[in-house]
């Protein structure tokens, strides 16, 4: 019946979504640091670390897409009931005899870690990969059924959340936790804080449960859910593009702030929160992301990288000049992004896109380009599609903030611009090549004579 819809407290909404996002991005600095020792501490081995994340979360969106198309809905809180206690006892049983419950063994440190993308990806999918799989698929699930018993109102703040979570999580990681209490310490907090995770999930699943009856009583709820026209082709490879953009502009962005500007240590946790900062304020609402203003400040900053390639600029200068740049370029993806959402029914398979653009930009960065490029120029790469996909938003959505006339001025000054990027890129690829007598690039950087 109509008045019977489902009260569950928003409050277990706002909680289980904040706290998986919370302990997804707590775990990554959390486990970098302890295993970032083991491979000679160069930057490569934090951006193996995010593509392992960004598989797993793509991974999770799979397995939410997957579950919400389960019906009844008594199948889909039965198999994640399951996933949940699973997760639960694995940790439990990692943490026998006094052992920390997600650090790998020091025994299974690898003695000679020439090539040691997979011996970080095995490792951490041993030790952590269940929770952070179950981790990664919670904000789908929570957006979904938070639609399904609110129909009348958005999800998408809840994605804002989620990001703003993951945010909080990162910051406070190198300023209250990393000083303040030993690794094997933070493990347990975070195993405690799992817990409490997996309980308020539970709590809203037994809400999935009772939304069953609902259903069955009035089938009409079901049909709504589907009555949404097809998401355009055109929409849907923009939802990869722009993700994989985004996520090869942050890799290739920390490489350069770490490699060649400044190597300070916890410095590659300011790309990433950057990054997160974009996804919080585009997915907060309509206003918050405006093209024109974002494209000055990105076509400002590529002025700024142009001017200061190759020379001995402070390097606090450089870092604010590099970190402007990720953060608009960040903006005009993620804000793109939010302009092309579908209606709350298809979220899943929208965020299913968008993870398998980020994985698929950390498969291009840690596992493509060392092997065929010479030098790093995946941020050349990154760089000439941001300014490619927002000539192509120019054709799929008009810019509104703009009135005609002064509207055909900015697309032409963004395809003019464009122009200009591509052409200093292939020029910088170019002198970096130069005539070595040997040049040759692996894991840990690029060998020249």
């Amino acid at each position: 019946m109509p008045g019977s819809e489902n009260k569950t407290p928003l409050s277990l909404y706002i909680l289980s979504i904040f706290l998986s996002a919370f302990h997804l991005f707590q775990i990554q600095p959390l486990i970098g640091k302890f295993i970032l020792p083991w491979f000679g501490g160069t930057s490569a081995v934090w951006s193996t670390i995010l593509l392992f994340f960004q598989t797993l979360l793509t991974g999770g969106y799979a397995y939410a897409y997957w579950l919400i198309g389960l019906k009844p809905n008594s199948k889909q809180s039965n198999s994640h009931f399951l996933l949940l206690f699973i997760s639960l006892i694995l940790l439990a049983s990692m943490s026998f005899g006094g052992h920390s419950p997600i650090m790998p063994d020091v025994a299974l440190r690898p003695t000679n870690p020439l090539h040691p993308v997979w011996e970080i990806l095995k490792l951490l999918f041993l030790f952590i990969g269940l929770p952070v799989f179950v981790l990664s698929a919670n904000s789908t699930l929570i957006q979904t059924w938070f639609n399904r018993n609110h129909p009348k109102k958005s999800p998408y703040w809840l994605y804002s959340l989620s990001n703003a979570g993951s945010l909080i999580a990162l910051v406070t990681y190198p300023i209250l936790f990393e000083p303040s209490f030993s690794l094997h310490i933070q493990a347990w907090i975070w195993a405690c804080g799992y817990f409490i995770f997996v309980l308020t999930t539970c709590f809203l699943l037994t809400g999935v449960v009772r939304r069953t009856a609902i259903e069955n009583d009035n089938p009409g709820i079901q049909e709504m859910e589907h009555e949404t026209r097809a998401t355009p082709h055109i929409h849907q490879f923009m939802w990869v593009g722009l993700s994989a953009a985004a996520s090869i502009l942050l890799l290739s962005t920390t490489s350069q702030l770490t490699q060649e500007i400044a190597p300070i240590p916890l410095l590659w946790v300011l790309p990433l929160a950057i990054y997160l900062l974009s996804f919080v304020l585009s997915f907060s609402g309509e206003g918050l992301y405006h093209r024109p203003m974002f494209t000055f400040l990105l076509a400002l900053s590529s002025v700024g990288i142009i001017h200061n390639t190759g020379s001995r600029s402070n390097f606090y200068l450089q870092i604010v000049i590099y970190s402007i740049f990720l953060f608009s370029a960040c903006m005009i993806a993620h804000g793109e992004l939010f302009q092309l959402r579908p209606k709350p029914s298809r979220l899943s398979k929208y965020y299913f896109l968008i993870s398998a653009g980020g994985a698929a930009g950390g498969i291009i960065v840690n596992l493509v380009a060392p092997y065929i490029f010479k030098g790093y120029w995946e941020f050349y790469l990154g760089w000439i599609m941001i300014f490619t996909f927002l000539v192509t938003m120019i054709f799929i959505l008009p810019t509104k903030e703009l009135k005609v006339p002064w509207r055909k001025v900015y697309e032409l000054a963004v395809i003019i611009q464009t122009l200009v990027i591509l052409i200093f890129s292939l020029k910088a690829i170019i002198n970096t090549l130069g005539d070595p007598l040997y040049q040759e690039r692996n894991f840990y950087g690029v060998s020249k004579v």
